[in-house]
Protein backbone atom coordinates (compact mmCIF):
# COMPACT_ATOMS: atom_id res chain seq x y z
CA UNK A 1 0.00 0.00 0.00
CA UNK A 2 1.04 3.73 -0.95
CA UNK A 3 0.17 6.86 0.89
CA UNK A 4 -2.98 8.39 -0.57
CA UNK A 5 -1.98 12.18 0.12
CA UNK A 6 0.06 14.61 0.83
CA UNK A 7 -0.08 14.72 3.98
CA UNK A 8 0.20 11.19 4.63
CA UNK A 9 3.41 11.21 2.09
CA UNK A 10 4.78 13.33 4.52
CA UNK A 11 4.32 11.64 7.95
CA UNK A 12 5.50 8.29 5.90
CA UNK A 13 8.66 10.08 4.78
CA UNK A 14 9.11 11.14 8.33
CA UNK A 15 8.83 7.36 9.51
CA UNK A 16 11.24 6.30 7.04
CA UNK A 17 13.94 8.31 8.71
CA UNK A 18 13.59 8.13 12.12
CA UNK A 19 11.61 4.80 12.72
CA UNK A 20 13.60 1.09 11.86
CA UNK A 21 11.97 -2.03 12.89
CA UNK A 22 13.55 -4.60 14.75
CA UNK A 23 14.02 -8.22 13.05
CA UNK A 24 12.35 -6.44 10.02
CA UNK A 25 13.69 -4.63 6.77
CA UNK A 26 10.57 -2.62 6.21
CA UNK A 27 8.93 0.35 7.14
CA UNK A 28 5.57 0.45 8.86
CA UNK A 29 2.80 2.41 6.66
CA UNK A 30 1.83 6.14 7.25
CA UNK A 31 -1.21 5.95 8.26
CA UNK A 32 -0.76 3.60 11.40
CA UNK A 33 0.22 6.04 13.70
CA UNK A 34 1.32 3.43 16.92
CA UNK A 35 4.98 2.58 17.71
CA UNK A 36 5.58 -0.24 14.95
CA UNK A 37 7.69 -1.81 17.96
CA UNK A 38 4.87 -1.70 19.86
CA UNK A 39 2.46 -3.13 17.45
CA UNK A 40 4.95 -6.15 16.59
CA UNK A 41 5.38 -7.28 20.27
CA UNK A 42 1.65 -6.96 20.77
CA UNK A 43 0.75 -9.17 17.86
CA UNK A 44 3.71 -11.67 18.83
CA UNK A 45 2.93 -12.22 22.19
CA UNK A 46 -0.84 -12.86 21.14
CA UNK A 47 0.00 -15.85 18.37
CA UNK A 48 2.98 -17.82 20.75
CA UNK A 49 -0.07 -17.23 23.77
CA UNK A 50 -3.15 -18.74 21.11
CA UNK A 51 -0.77 -20.98 19.03
CA UNK A 52 1.87 -21.85 21.00
CA UNK A 53 5.06 -22.25 18.62
CA UNK A 54 7.56 -24.30 18.28
CA UNK A 55 10.87 -23.82 15.96
CA UNK A 56 11.89 -27.45 14.10
CA UNK A 57 14.96 -27.27 11.81
CA UNK A 58 14.23 -23.32 11.96
CA UNK A 59 11.11 -23.50 11.26
CA UNK A 60 8.25 -22.07 12.94
CA UNK A 61 5.02 -24.50 13.17
CA UNK A 62 1.86 -23.47 15.52
CA UNK A 63 1.23 -26.10 17.80
CA UNK A 64 -2.48 -25.12 18.37
CA UNK A 65 -4.93 -26.46 17.70
CA UNK A 66 -2.99 -28.88 16.07
CA UNK A 67 0.67 -29.39 14.44
CA UNK A 68 0.11 -27.21 11.73
CA UNK A 69 1.88 -27.13 8.17
CA UNK A 70 5.77 -25.35 8.70
CA UNK A 71 5.39 -20.98 8.60
CA UNK A 72 8.75 -20.50 6.06
CA UNK A 73 7.85 -17.11 6.33
CA UNK A 74 5.51 -14.17 6.00
CA UNK A 75 3.68 -15.26 2.91
CA UNK A 76 3.11 -19.28 4.32
CA UNK A 77 -0.27 -20.28 4.38
CA UNK A 78 -0.65 -21.51 8.37
CA UNK A 79 1.35 -18.03 8.81
CA UNK A 80 -1.14 -15.79 7.33
CA UNK A 81 -4.46 -17.72 8.93
CA UNK A 82 -3.02 -17.19 12.45
CA UNK A 83 -1.62 -13.48 11.76
CA UNK A 84 -4.70 -12.23 10.24
CA UNK A 85 -7.14 -14.19 13.36
CA UNK A 86 -5.52 -11.67 15.65
CA UNK A 87 -6.51 -8.26 16.92
CA UNK A 88 -4.63 -5.61 18.66
CA UNK A 89 -6.77 -3.10 21.27
CA UNK A 90 -9.32 -2.43 18.89
CA UNK A 91 -9.75 -5.35 17.04
CA UNK A 92 -7.99 -4.29 13.84
CA UNK A 93 -6.38 -6.68 11.94
CA UNK A 94 -2.81 -6.66 10.93
CA UNK A 95 -3.01 -5.88 7.32
CA UNK A 96 -1.20 -4.00 4.66
CA UNK A 97 1.56 -3.18 7.24
CA UNK A 98 4.74 -5.61 5.96
CA UNK A 99 7.26 -4.07 7.56
CA UNK A 100 5.13 -5.03 11.16
CA UNK A 101 4.52 -8.81 9.57
CA UNK A 102 8.59 -9.31 9.60
CA UNK A 103 9.14 -7.97 12.81
CA UNK A 104 6.38 -9.73 14.14
CA UNK A 105 7.80 -12.97 12.29
CA UNK A 106 11.37 -12.56 13.99
CA UNK A 107 10.01 -12.12 17.37
CA UNK A 108 8.11 -15.49 17.34
CA UNK A 109 10.72 -17.60 15.87
CA UNK A 110 13.12 -16.20 18.12
CA UNK A 111 10.82 -16.56 21.40
CA UNK A 112 10.00 -20.02 20.61
CA UNK A 113 11.15 -23.42 21.84
CA UNK A 114 13.21 -25.38 19.48
CA UNK A 115 12.09 -28.88 19.60
CA UNK A 116 12.63 -31.97 17.27
CA UNK A 117 9.36 -33.54 16.23
CA UNK A 118 7.78 -37.00 15.32
CA UNK A 119 5.42 -39.20 15.94
CA UNK A 120 5.03 -42.29 19.14
CA UNK A 121 8.31 -43.13 19.12
CA UNK A 122 11.77 -43.78 21.39
CA UNK A 123 13.68 -40.74 22.09
CA UNK A 124 16.98 -40.44 23.99
CA UNK A 125 16.00 -43.89 25.22
CA UNK A 126 13.02 -43.15 26.67
CA UNK A 127 9.06 -44.20 25.06
CA UNK A 128 7.17 -41.15 24.27
CA UNK A 129 3.53 -41.64 23.59
CA UNK A 130 1.77 -38.74 25.06
CA UNK A 131 0.73 -36.17 22.59
CA UNK A 132 1.81 -32.97 22.61
CA UNK A 133 5.32 -31.19 24.25
CA UNK A 134 7.57 -33.01 25.99
CA UNK A 135 9.69 -30.35 27.81
CA UNK A 136 12.32 -32.62 29.23
CA UNK A 137 13.51 -34.06 26.24
CA UNK A 138 12.70 -31.01 23.57
CA UNK A 139 10.53 -33.48 21.68
CA UNK A 140 6.97 -32.71 20.13
CA UNK A 141 4.97 -35.93 19.79
CA UNK A 142 3.05 -35.10 16.91
CA UNK A 143 0.83 -38.34 16.85
CA UNK A 144 -2.61 -37.48 18.45
CA UNK A 145 -4.39 -40.62 16.80
CA UNK A 146 -2.38 -43.20 18.69
CA UNK A 147 -3.99 -44.56 22.39
CA UNK A 148 -0.51 -47.33 22.77
CA UNK A 149 -2.05 -50.08 24.45
CA UNK A 150 0.27 -51.97 26.94
CA UNK A 151 1.42 -55.54 25.66
CA UNK A 152 1.29 -57.98 28.35
CA UNK A 153 2.22 -61.31 26.10
CA UNK A 154 6.00 -61.02 26.27
CA UNK A 155 8.46 -60.17 23.65
CA UNK A 156 8.36 -63.47 21.81
CA UNK A 157 4.34 -62.93 21.38
CA UNK A 158 5.29 -59.61 20.46
CA UNK A 159 7.55 -60.42 17.70
CA UNK A 160 4.74 -62.70 15.99
CA UNK A 161 2.31 -60.52 16.28
CA UNK A 162 4.40 -58.06 14.39
CA UNK A 163 5.52 -60.56 11.74
CA UNK A 164 2.51 -62.01 11.22
CA UNK A 165 1.52 -58.68 9.39
CA UNK A 166 3.77 -59.48 6.31
CA UNK A 167 2.71 -63.40 6.02
CA UNK A 168 1.38 -63.52 3.18
CA UNK A 169 4.14 -61.30 0.83
CA UNK A 170 6.38 -63.94 -1.24
CA UNK A 171 9.44 -63.30 0.80
CA UNK A 172 12.31 -65.06 -0.89
CA UNK A 173 15.10 -64.39 2.32
CA UNK A 174 14.96 -66.49 5.16
CA UNK A 175 15.89 -63.28 7.81
CA UNK A 176 13.48 -61.31 5.62
CA UNK A 177 10.79 -60.85 8.52
CA UNK A 178 13.67 -59.50 10.83
CA UNK A 179 14.48 -57.30 8.13
CA UNK A 180 10.96 -55.96 8.06
CA UNK A 181 11.36 -56.19 11.99
CA UNK A 182 14.33 -53.71 11.79
CA UNK A 183 13.06 -50.94 9.31
CA UNK A 184 9.69 -50.73 12.13
CA UNK A 185 12.35 -50.51 15.45
CA UNK A 186 14.72 -48.37 13.43
CA UNK A 187 11.87 -45.46 12.40
CA UNK A 188 10.54 -45.78 16.12
CA UNK A 189 14.09 -45.13 17.58
CA UNK A 190 14.80 -42.24 14.93
CA UNK A 191 15.51 -39.69 17.57
CA UNK A 192 17.68 -41.79 19.63
CA UNK A 193 20.32 -41.92 17.12
CA UNK A 194 23.21 -39.30 16.72
CA UNK A 195 23.99 -40.24 13.10
CA UNK A 196 22.12 -42.06 9.80
CA UNK A 197 20.93 -44.83 9.28
CA UNK A 198 20.64 -46.79 6.12
CA UNK A 199 17.79 -47.35 4.45
CA UNK A 200 15.74 -50.30 2.76
CA UNK A 201 15.48 -51.09 -0.83
CA UNK A 202 12.31 -53.78 -1.36
CA UNK A 203 12.73 -55.10 -4.68
CA UNK A 204 11.31 -57.68 -7.17
CA UNK A 205 11.52 -59.23 -10.78
CA UNK A 206 7.71 -58.45 -11.91
CA UNK A 207 5.04 -55.69 -11.27
CA UNK A 208 2.18 -56.21 -8.38
CA UNK A 209 4.49 -58.23 -6.55
CA UNK A 210 3.70 -56.04 -3.08
CA UNK A 211 6.39 -53.88 -2.96
CA UNK A 212 4.58 -50.51 -2.01
CA UNK A 213 2.07 -51.82 -0.21
CA UNK A 214 4.82 -53.47 2.19
CA UNK A 215 6.39 -50.33 2.61
CA UNK A 216 3.35 -48.59 3.13
CA UNK A 217 2.28 -51.47 6.16
CA UNK A 218 5.51 -49.81 7.45
CA UNK A 219 5.07 -46.46 7.43
CA UNK A 220 1.15 -46.50 8.30
CA UNK A 221 1.91 -48.69 11.82
CA UNK A 222 4.85 -45.96 12.49
CA UNK A 223 3.67 -43.13 11.34
CA UNK A 224 -0.13 -43.52 11.12
CA UNK A 225 0.17 -42.35 7.39
CA UNK A 226 1.97 -42.95 4.75
CA UNK A 227 4.70 -40.16 2.84
CA UNK A 228 5.28 -41.23 -0.84
CA UNK A 229 7.79 -39.46 -3.18
CA UNK A 230 7.35 -40.85 -6.87
CA UNK A 231 10.84 -41.42 -8.72
CA UNK A 232 12.00 -38.93 -11.17
CA UNK A 233 15.44 -38.80 -12.48
CA UNK A 234 15.76 -34.91 -12.72
CA UNK A 235 17.44 -34.44 -9.13
CA UNK A 236 16.27 -30.95 -8.93
CA UNK A 237 12.62 -31.86 -9.38
CA UNK A 238 13.64 -34.61 -7.00
CA UNK A 239 15.41 -32.97 -4.69
CA UNK A 240 12.10 -30.51 -3.87
CA UNK A 241 9.69 -33.28 -3.93
CA UNK A 242 11.59 -34.56 -1.23
CA UNK A 243 12.37 -31.41 0.89
CA UNK A 244 8.41 -31.25 1.35
CA UNK A 245 8.76 -34.74 2.69
CA UNK A 246 11.05 -33.53 5.26
CA UNK A 247 8.98 -30.62 5.94
CA UNK A 248 6.84 -33.14 7.77
CA UNK A 249 6.66 -35.45 11.15
CA UNK A 250 7.01 -38.46 8.85
CA UNK A 251 9.41 -40.86 9.82
CA UNK A 252 9.54 -43.36 7.29
CA UNK A 253 9.49 -41.95 3.74
CA UNK A 254 8.93 -44.14 0.68
CA UNK A 255 10.34 -43.83 -2.54
CA UNK A 256 8.44 -45.82 -5.05
CA UNK A 257 9.25 -47.10 -8.09
CA UNK A 258 12.91 -46.69 -9.27
CA UNK A 259 13.96 -47.47 -13.02
CA UNK A 260 17.26 -47.36 -13.96
CA UNK A 261 20.02 -46.60 -11.73
CA UNK A 262 18.99 -46.02 -7.70
CA UNK A 263 22.03 -43.34 -6.83
CA UNK A 264 22.86 -39.56 -7.68
CA UNK A 265 24.45 -36.95 -5.21
CA UNK A 266 21.50 -36.37 -3.57
CA UNK A 267 20.71 -39.82 -2.67
CA UNK A 268 24.12 -40.27 -1.32
CA UNK A 269 23.88 -37.14 1.26
CA UNK A 270 20.65 -38.25 2.36
CA UNK A 271 22.32 -41.62 3.55
CA UNK A 272 25.71 -40.92 4.12
CA UNK A 273 24.72 -37.53 6.53
CA UNK A 274 22.08 -36.16 9.03
CA UNK A 275 21.71 -32.60 7.06
CA UNK A 276 21.08 -31.65 3.60
CA UNK A 277 20.82 -27.87 2.11
CA UNK A 278 18.39 -27.40 0.00
CA UNK A 279 15.28 -24.92 -1.26
CA UNK A 280 11.42 -25.38 -1.80
CA UNK A 281 10.38 -23.70 -4.64
CA UNK A 282 9.67 -19.54 -3.69
CA UNK A 283 11.91 -20.19 -0.52
CA UNK A 284 15.21 -19.57 0.55
CA UNK A 285 17.88 -21.86 0.98
CA UNK A 286 18.12 -23.80 4.44
CA UNK A 287 19.36 -27.52 5.73
CA UNK A 288 16.99 -29.84 6.53
CA UNK A 289 17.31 -32.64 9.14
CA UNK A 290 17.26 -35.88 6.53
CA UNK A 291 17.51 -38.03 9.30
CA UNK A 292 14.41 -40.39 8.04
CA UNK A 293 14.21 -44.19 7.51
CA UNK A 294 14.29 -43.88 3.46
CA UNK A 295 12.54 -47.60 1.54
CA UNK A 296 13.29 -47.38 -2.40
CA UNK A 297 11.13 -49.82 -4.12
CA UNK A 298 11.34 -51.03 -7.71
CA UNK A 299 11.80 -53.91 -10.40
CA UNK A 300 15.20 -55.21 -10.58
CA UNK A 301 16.77 -51.29 -9.98
CA UNK A 302 20.50 -50.96 -11.37
CA UNK A 303 23.14 -49.79 -8.94
CA UNK A 304 27.01 -49.31 -7.63
CA UNK A 305 28.71 -51.27 -5.18
CA UNK A 306 28.88 -47.74 -3.40
CA UNK A 307 24.79 -47.38 -3.10
CA UNK A 308 24.77 -50.89 -2.25
CA UNK A 309 26.47 -50.97 1.07
CA UNK A 310 24.11 -48.36 2.04
CA UNK A 311 21.03 -50.54 1.38
CA UNK A 312 19.25 -53.42 3.45
CA UNK A 313 17.46 -55.19 0.80
CA UNK A 314 14.39 -57.13 1.22
CA UNK A 315 13.30 -59.33 -1.56
CA UNK A 316 9.68 -60.22 -3.46
CA UNK A 317 9.00 -62.85 -5.75
CA UNK A 318 5.58 -64.15 -6.73
CA UNK A 319 7.15 -65.53 -10.19
CA UNK A 320 5.15 -63.79 -12.12
CA UNK A 321 1.76 -64.64 -10.32
CA UNK A 322 -1.03 -62.68 -9.65
CA UNK A 323 -2.18 -61.36 -6.12
CA UNK A 324 -4.28 -64.10 -4.41
CA UNK A 325 -7.74 -63.12 -4.69
CA UNK A 326 -8.00 -63.26 -0.37
CA UNK A 327 -4.98 -61.56 0.08
CA UNK A 328 -6.07 -59.05 3.26
CA UNK A 329 -6.66 -55.37 3.28
CA UNK A 330 -3.47 -54.93 5.44
CA UNK A 331 -3.59 -50.85 5.59
CA UNK A 332 -6.92 -50.92 7.31
CA UNK A 333 -5.96 -53.67 9.31
CA UNK A 334 -3.35 -52.02 10.33
CA UNK A 335 -4.86 -49.04 10.88
CA UNK A 336 -7.26 -50.20 12.83
CA UNK A 337 -5.02 -51.76 15.64
CA UNK A 338 -2.39 -49.31 15.23
CA UNK A 339 -2.19 -48.97 19.04
CA UNK A 340 -2.27 -52.55 19.68
CA UNK A 341 0.48 -53.01 17.45
CA UNK A 342 2.62 -50.44 18.74
CA UNK A 343 2.39 -51.96 22.45
CA UNK A 344 3.90 -54.87 21.05
CA UNK A 345 6.44 -53.15 19.11
CA UNK A 346 7.14 -51.16 22.51
CA UNK A 347 7.63 -54.72 24.36
CA UNK A 348 10.20 -55.50 21.41
CA UNK A 349 12.28 -52.75 21.87
CA UNK A 350 12.19 -52.15 25.09
CA UNK A 351 12.68 -56.55 25.76
CA UNK A 352 16.47 -55.54 24.90
CA UNK A 353 19.18 -55.75 27.32
CA UNK A 354 20.79 -52.70 26.00
CA UNK A 355 23.18 -52.33 23.18
CA UNK A 356 24.40 -55.29 21.37
CA UNK A 357 27.57 -55.43 19.44
CA UNK A 358 28.24 -53.70 15.95
CA UNK A 359 26.46 -55.63 13.27
CA UNK A 360 29.47 -56.85 10.67
CA UNK A 361 29.41 -54.57 7.03
CA UNK A 362 27.48 -51.55 9.28
CA UNK A 363 31.17 -49.27 10.10
CA UNK A 364 29.27 -46.10 8.92
CA UNK A 365 25.75 -46.85 11.22
CA UNK A 366 27.30 -47.49 14.04
CA UNK A 367 24.90 -46.31 16.37
CA UNK A 368 22.28 -47.64 14.38
CA UNK A 369 24.16 -51.39 14.41
CA UNK A 370 24.41 -51.39 18.03
CA UNK A 371 20.92 -50.99 18.76
CA UNK A 372 19.74 -53.13 16.31
CA UNK A 373 21.85 -55.74 17.51
CA UNK A 374 20.97 -55.49 20.81
CA UNK A 375 16.98 -55.93 19.99
CA UNK A 376 17.30 -58.09 16.76
CA UNK A 377 20.68 -59.80 17.83
CA UNK A 378 23.62 -59.90 16.95
CA UNK A 379 24.14 -63.15 14.36
CA UNK A 380 22.34 -61.46 11.98
CA UNK A 381 24.51 -59.26 8.64
CA UNK A 382 21.38 -57.10 7.06
CA UNK A 383 23.73 -55.79 4.36
CA UNK A 384 26.37 -57.68 1.96
CA UNK A 385 27.53 -54.75 -0.13
CA UNK A 386 29.05 -57.63 -2.88
CA UNK A 387 26.19 -59.77 -3.03
CA UNK A 388 23.73 -56.75 -3.78
CA UNK A 389 26.01 -55.02 -6.06
CA UNK A 390 26.29 -58.69 -7.52
CA UNK A 391 22.37 -58.59 -8.08
CA UNK A 392 21.94 -55.34 -9.21
CA UNK A 393 24.64 -55.35 -11.76
CA UNK A 394 23.64 -54.04 -15.46
CA UNK A 395 24.19 -56.81 -16.62
CA UNK A 396 22.58 -58.96 -14.26
CA UNK A 397 19.39 -57.61 -14.50
CA UNK A 398 19.56 -57.58 -18.35
CA UNK A 399 20.42 -61.20 -18.75
CA UNK A 400 19.23 -62.75 -15.32
CA UNK A 401 16.19 -63.97 -16.49
CA UNK A 402 17.43 -65.06 -20.68
CA UNK A 403 19.92 -66.82 -19.42
CA UNK A 404 18.31 -68.66 -17.25
CA UNK A 405 15.35 -70.26 -19.40
CA UNK A 406 18.30 -70.85 -22.31
CA UNK A 407 19.95 -72.87 -19.50
CA UNK A 408 16.65 -74.78 -18.58
CA UNK A 409 15.55 -75.47 -22.50
CA UNK A 410 18.98 -76.13 -23.40
CA UNK A 411 19.52 -79.25 -21.01
CA UNK A 412 23.20 -79.15 -21.52
CA UNK A 413 23.30 -78.64 -24.69
CA UNK A 414 25.24 -76.60 -27.01
CA UNK A 415 22.73 -74.18 -29.56
CA UNK A 416 23.30 -71.88 -32.28
CA UNK A 417 22.26 -68.47 -31.97
CA UNK A 418 19.16 -69.01 -34.41
CA UNK A 419 18.18 -71.90 -31.77
CA UNK A 420 18.52 -69.75 -28.77
CA UNK A 421 16.28 -67.37 -30.93
CA UNK A 422 13.61 -69.79 -31.06
CA UNK A 423 13.32 -70.50 -27.64
CA UNK A 424 13.46 -67.28 -26.04
CA UNK A 425 10.96 -65.50 -28.79
CA UNK A 426 12.47 -62.00 -30.32
CA UNK A 427 10.33 -59.84 -27.64
CA UNK A 428 12.59 -61.06 -24.83
CA UNK A 429 16.45 -59.76 -26.72
CA UNK A 430 14.73 -56.20 -27.04
CA UNK A 431 16.80 -54.53 -24.38
CA UNK A 432 20.10 -56.45 -25.51
CA UNK A 433 19.70 -55.87 -29.23
CA UNK A 434 19.28 -52.10 -28.85
CA UNK A 435 21.68 -50.50 -31.11
CA UNK A 436 22.62 -53.73 -32.21
CA UNK A 437 23.50 -54.16 -36.08
CA UNK A 438 22.66 -57.23 -38.73
CA UNK A 439 20.01 -59.84 -38.49
CA UNK A 440 18.55 -60.87 -34.97
CA UNK A 441 20.71 -64.25 -35.33
CA UNK A 442 23.82 -63.03 -36.04
CA UNK A 443 23.76 -59.79 -33.54
CA UNK A 444 23.03 -62.32 -30.64
CA UNK A 445 25.63 -64.52 -31.86
CA UNK A 446 27.99 -61.82 -31.37
CA UNK A 447 27.18 -60.76 -28.19
CA UNK A 448 27.21 -64.25 -26.77
CA UNK A 449 30.72 -63.97 -28.15
CA UNK A 450 32.19 -61.43 -26.37
CA UNK A 451 30.67 -62.94 -23.13
CA UNK A 452 32.25 -66.44 -23.48
CA UNK A 453 33.86 -66.92 -19.80
CA UNK A 454 31.95 -65.07 -17.96
CA UNK A 455 29.75 -65.57 -15.09
CA UNK A 456 26.24 -63.79 -14.66
CA UNK A 457 23.68 -64.48 -12.67
CA UNK A 458 25.13 -67.95 -11.53
CA UNK A 459 25.31 -68.58 -15.53
CA UNK A 460 28.72 -69.28 -17.40
CA UNK A 461 28.77 -68.66 -21.29
CA UNK A 462 31.01 -70.96 -22.88
CA UNK A 463 31.66 -70.71 -26.92
CA UNK A 464 31.96 -74.11 -28.57
CA UNK A 465 33.17 -74.75 -32.02
CA UNK A 466 30.83 -76.81 -34.26
CA UNK A 467 30.86 -77.25 -37.88
CA UNK A 468 28.20 -77.65 -40.36
CA UNK A 469 27.31 -79.32 -43.87
CA UNK A 470 26.52 -76.58 -46.06
CA UNK A 471 26.94 -76.35 -49.80
CA UNK A 472 28.37 -79.86 -49.95
CA UNK A 473 31.17 -78.94 -47.55
CA UNK A 474 32.20 -78.53 -43.75
CA UNK A 475 31.88 -75.32 -42.33
CA UNK A 476 32.56 -73.89 -38.81
CA UNK A 477 30.03 -72.93 -36.79
CA UNK A 478 29.79 -71.29 -33.43
CA UNK A 479 27.20 -72.77 -30.79
CA UNK A 480 26.99 -71.35 -27.35
CA UNK A 481 26.63 -73.27 -24.20
CA UNK A 482 24.91 -72.13 -21.13
CA UNK A 483 25.30 -73.71 -17.82
CA UNK A 484 24.65 -72.80 -14.07
CA UNK A 485 27.76 -72.77 -12.17
CA UNK A 486 27.71 -73.11 -8.14
CA UNK A 487 28.74 -69.03 -7.07
CA UNK A 488 30.71 -69.08 -3.60
CA UNK A 489 29.32 -66.42 -1.23
CA UNK A 490 31.84 -63.46 -0.40
CA UNK A 491 31.83 -60.45 1.50
CA UNK A 492 33.21 -57.48 0.87
CA UNK A 493 35.53 -55.49 3.72
CA UNK A 494 33.88 -53.30 5.88
CA UNK A 495 34.70 -50.12 4.51
CA UNK A 496 33.84 -46.95 6.21
CA UNK A 497 32.32 -44.02 4.11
Amino acid sequence: MKPKTKRDKAKFDGLRAQEKLTGGDMDVLAHDSRHPQEIAQDAAEKLLARYIPVVRDDVIHWTQPRWSEPCHGTNAQAWRAAYQSIGWRDGDHYRGAPGVDAAVFGLVHDQSMRVRAGGVGVVDGQWVDAPGLCEALGYYCTDDGARVETWTKGADRAREEIERLFQHFPLTQPDASRRILSVIVTALSLHSFTGPVPAYLVKAHNPGDGKTLLAQACAQLVDGSVSLVPWVKDEDKFLESLLAELDGPARIIIVDNVKGTLGGAVIEALLTGTKIRGAQKFQNSRLYDCRRVFIFTGNDPVMTADMARRLVPIDVDRAGAPTPPDFPALLQDVSQRRGQLLGACRAVIESSSGEGPEIPGCRSYEAWSRMISGVLGADWRPIDAHALASESDPDVVLWRDLLEQIADDAEGRSLAATDILAITGRGAWRGVLRGQQGDEATAIGRILHTMRGRIIAGYRIEVVQDSVFVGGQWRAKDKYLVTKVDTASHTSPDVPF
